[in-house]
């Protein structure tokens, strides 16, 4: 992931939206750490929801809690090499798995679900995703 990928995640501020907090990022920076950091602020946060993100001195867009939480998908402990994610070209049987995360209920979706390897939560780290009820 690059900071293009993370301008796509932005929307326009609300001019009727109150003040939130702002994080600046270096036009040279990696994502991932800042991902992690936000990720890490919005769990620890239970009403912080939305923040505005400055990229150098770019205009802000807005960045939710939400895509963060998209932005950081759930891991997968497989083996690659192992036809862990194998699937034939053409169209696919496969129907998506709800999971959430025990801690807070954050959705996600998979197609893979190992029950030996069960994916965990990027936000909670070792937490392991539970299929949606």
């Amino acid at each position: 992931m690059n900071l293009d990928d993370l301008r796509g995640y932005l929307t326009e501020p609300r001019n009727d939206e109150k003040a939130r907090p702002t994080v600046f990022i270096a036009r040279n920076a990696p994502v991932q750490p800042v991902l992690d950091w936000l990720t890490e602020r919005f769990a620890k946060t239970d009403d912080l929801t939305v923040v505005t993100v400055r990229i150098g001195d770019d205009d802000p867009g807005i960045l939710t809690r939400d895509a963060v939480l998209d932005l950081q998908r759930p891991v997968s402990k497989g083996v690659p090499g192992y036809g862990d994610h194998f699937q034939l070209p053409g169209v696919s049987p496969l129907t998506g798995l709800r999971l959430q995360c025990p801690v807070d209920g954050a959705k996600f979706t998979r197609y893979i679900y190992d029950e030996a390897s069960p994916p965990t939560c990027k936000v909670h780290k070792g937490i392991v995703l539970e299929l949606e009820k």
